[in-house]
């Protein structure tokens, strides 16, 4: 998810894959499913467990790095609010709740908002050289 740093409300959320091009029906289908069924009934504890420890994770671990530090410090140069989401992050995520999850995919992961882009070759690939 990309929310707008300068519009409120707007955004987008992308899932993408390679994948040969007679695959692709499938993939758009898989992610109906799950959009769908998000929007129906909120996830596990489990399946929120699952999905939340590895970002928690993530950032626990860049939060050790100066790379972290200077890209995140960087944009908060510009954007004060950025301290707060800084400050705020892993007890933001760790406070999720199934039905958030819930409402924000009836919110956002609707039929009417969905935008499906292919991108396909039309040459075959060939021998990779050494």
């Amino acid at each position: 998810a990309r929310p707008s740093e300068a519009y409120p409300g707007f955004g987008f959320i992308i899932d993408f894959v390679e994948t040969p091009p007679d695959k692709l029906d499938s993939f758009f289908h898989t992610v109906s499913t799950i959009t769908s069924d998000l929007r129906n009934k909120p996830p596990t504890a489990d399946e929120l467990t699952r999905a939340v420890n590895p970002r928690v994770e993530q950032i626990l671990k860049a939060r050790q790095t100066n790379e972290y530090w200077l890209g995140h410090l960087s944009s908060a140069y510009g954007d004060p609010r950025m301290l707060d989401l800084i400050r705020t992050s892993l007890s933001d995520l760790r406070a999720v709740t199934p039905q958030d999850v819930q409402a924000a995919a009836k919110s956002y992961l609707t039929d009417e908002k969905e935008i499906r882009v292919e991108i396909t070759s039309t040459t075959k690939p060939g021998p990779t050289k050494p």
